[in-house]
């Protein structure tokens, strides 16, 4: 079906901010999705932002709804007109950058079909053909839309791919359908019925030189993407690359550039493909996404992890998209000491390469200016994933492994704890506290040890009387009392003397997680768990549950698991800041004030913690997938010191 939109005249946005702004946004190096050249410049599309990189000076500059026009930080497909204008694709529309405005296109006020577009082809009358995710296929001249579906397509025409060969036809890969040749009025289909080779979903499409279709696609799944060259008349199987070390290295990537440069990834291998032939060029990165050659002639690589690459036929460089110090976007904990400085425990950087070399989760330090990483270098304990951190009262700082054991660090020296040298009941620490008298309290996965300086005691199940002893949580009031949450087994409190286990009534905790466990001035515990989106405030031995609104309530009843609250961090003025799917709150005590990242144009995480500075900044960290996010009501005052 076909149809014709008149454009009506569109105002550009802008965006002003303040001298402070009440968003920012730090982030590790994330996903590339897409790759363009423009002169001088290089625009990559990550997942959590648009980069500018000058292939001269080597300058970055990042662009998300926080700084620009953007409408979101997701960014899908980038393309650059033959004026320079560059297209961009996000999760919440088209947009036009020119340079100095933005202008943006939605299903609210264009005939764009689907808010999300996956690619942008621009052809030599510089129309604008925009692969949408559930809304087919459009296409834009600068004042009208035309929208196209296939004809007898039978399923949402999904599209996942777009590329215009040299004669002028439009290649689109569809979601389980094929690949698609059109000319503007004509389709050829292919589908496996009609080929030998082709598989029923096309996630790349590039063009060669040559006038080759080369399409790479998954399969049913599978991890290892099938790949085909179409040379007009049939398809074939690429299966002639020199690959070392099978079935190890299989091949994960097809790139290509508006030249027909040919590129393909293993594992951790790029061959290039030209005049026929392959070229092993590299032995040291891994998942490459895009490759482009520069006016320089320079060849340029993209990494599925957040990398630029550059070879210039002898040697390689690397550079890093991320705005920050960080070395993961998944963050377990934040503390701060005693100088304001933050200390940032990340999570494991799986299968991120850097170099060549697998990267492994750090310790962080950020003053407001500087980042410092902290690696085995300067504790081997590093090594392993650091899963909490506190600060004691003589500023020395405390982090808990995942199977290495308790650090600290006073600013000079690292002393390491673990079951071989210490009285710790497991290497895998969980929660750390301390008391008035300046005993510190480790939580682990097998219980709880307490250490005064010198000497070690442990409490385990015989000790404890409870039937587990993972610890989750641990805070310590006022009065002594050690508050802790205990996998699967509820709430339980220690004296000191006696342990005693804790009942809130219409939430059963003995089912439940208790994630978190905050303590006010008043010496009130405010409590989250995996029982629902619930918040449990415990004064003395009564107790009291508060529901955000609009929030279903939970029951013990319900089969559906609902999303919890994860954890609570409380200001100078006394409200509760929350943090949850996607969302974070703030509870003054009566009402509730609801913020959402979608709302900023930021990407949807699930927020791990929340924790506020002296200067009242909430620094919201998400467990996977989008870093660090600053946040004040009343504008960001950074540097902290």
């Amino acid at each position: 079906m076909k149809y014709l939109v008149f454009l009506f005249l569109l105002s550009l946005q802008t965006v002003c901010f303040s001298q402070k702004p009440r968003f920012m946004h730090y982030f590790a190096p994330t996903d590339v999705t897409s790759l363009a050249a423009d002169n001088d410049f290089l625009w990559i599309g990550t997942s959590l932002s648009l980069v500018r990189f000058n292939i001269n000076t080597l300058e970055k500059t990042f662009f998300n709804p926080l700084n620009s026009g953007l409408p979101s930080s997701s960014i899908k497909s980038v393309a650059v007109d033959k004026d320079g204008v560059k297209w961009i694709g996000t999760n919440n529309g088209l947009v036009r950058f020119d340079g100095s405005n933005w202008t943006v296109y939605c299903k609210s006020n264009s005939g764009l079909p689907d808010d999300c577009v996956n690619s942008i082809s621009i052809d030599s009358c510089g129309n604008k053909w925009i692969g949408t995710r559930t809304g087919g296929l459009a296409k834009f001249d600068g004042k009208y839309w035309n929208v196209y579906t296939p004809p007898n397509c039978k399923s949402e025409f999904k599209i996942t791919a777009t590329a215009i060969d040299r004669t002028g036809n439009l290649w689109i890969g569809a979601y389980e359908n094929g690949v698609f040749k059109f000319d503007g009025e004509n389709w050829i289909h292919y589908t496996l019925k009609n080929t030998n080779f082709l598989v029923s979903s096309a996630a790349k499409i590039v063009v060669d030189k040559e006038n080759n279709i080369w399409t790479a696609s998954n399969e049913g799944g599978c991890i290892m993407p099938f790949f085909r060259k179409f040379d007009g008349k049939k398809w074939m199987a690429l299966d002639s690359i020199p690959i070392a070390d099978k079935p190890h290295n299989y091949i994960s990537r097809l790139s290509a550039n508006t030249q027909g440069y040919i590129c393909v990834t293993t594992f951790d291998q790029i061959f290039e493909y030209e005049n026929g032939k392959w070229k092993l060029i590299s032995k040291r990165y891994c998942d490459v996404q895009s490759a482009i050659i520069d006016r320089n002639g320079n060849k340029w690589f993209t990494t599925h992890d957040g990398y630029l690459l550059k070879y210039d036929g002898k040697d390689w460089s690397t550079f890093s998209l991320s705005n920050s110090g960080l070395s993961e976007n998944g963050i377990n904990s934040l503390t701060f000491d005693h100088n304001n400085k933050v200390w940032i425990a990340c999570g494991s950087k799986g299968w991120l390469f850097i170099n060549g070399v697998p990267g492994s989760p750090h310790p962080i330090s950020f003053d407001g200016k500087s980042w410092r990483v902290y690696d085995t270098t300067d504790c081997p304990a590093f090594k392993n994933e650091v899963l909490s951190t506190a600060v004691d009262k003589n500023n020395v700082i405390w982090f808990g492994t995942n199977g290495a054991g308790l650090v600290s660090y006073d600013g000079k020296k690292w002393e390491t704890y673990n079951k071989s040298n210490a009285g710790l009941p497991s290497d895998y620490i969980t929660a750390i506290a301390f008391d008035s008298r300046g005993n510190k309290w480790i939580g682990t996965n097998n219980g709880i040890a307490v250490f005064d300086g010198s000497t070690w005691k442990t409490y385990k199940n015989s000790s404890l009387f409870m039937p587990d002893c993972d610890i989750l949580s641990m805070a310590i009031g006022k009065d002594g009392i050690i508050w802790m949450g205990i996998g699967g087994k509820g709430l339980a409190s220690f004296n000191g003397r006696d342990w005693s286990f804790h009942t809130i009534p219409s939430v059963d905790l003995t089912t439940c997680y208790t994630i978190s466990i905050t303590i006010d001035d008043q010496n009130r515990k405010w409590i989250t768990s995996s029982c629902g989106k619930v918040l449990i405030c415990i004064d003395g031995i009564s107790s009291k549950v508060f529901y955000p609104p609009a929030l279903k309530p939970y029951r013990p009843t319900d089969n559906k698991e609902y999303p919890h609250l994860n954890s609570v961090a409380i200001d100078k003025e006394g409200n509760k800041w929350l943090s949850s799917s996607s969302k974070f709150f703030k509870f003054d005590g009566n009402n509730w004030t609801e913020y959402s990242f979608s709302d900023y144009g930021l990407p949807d995480v699930n927020v791990r913690t929340i924790a506020i500075d002296s200067k009242g900044n909430k620094w919201i960290c998400a467990h996977y997938g989008a870093g660090l996010v600053i946040f004040n009501e009343n504008g960001i005052d950074l540097p902290l010191e």
